[in-house]
């Protein structure tokens, strides 16, 4: 997970997932709202498979 001036900038979903429950967002927002949120703010969500394959 990627951060700048405390916004998410880059992430994996499954981090997005661990955060989003984290932090009491599941009480507000359906995770698929809470994705399409931050999609709409910039924040890029990557494979995990995808990225794995770089290393």
């Amino acid at each position: 997970m990627k951060v700048r001036r405390g916004r998410i900038v880059e992430c994996t979903e499954a981090e997005l997932t661990a955060y989003w429950l984290r932090h009491g967002w599941d009480d507000i927002y359906s995770f698929p709202e809470y994705i399409r949120r931050c999609v709409e703010q910039g924040t890029i969500i990557m494979d995990a498979e995808k990225e794995n394959e770089g290393e």
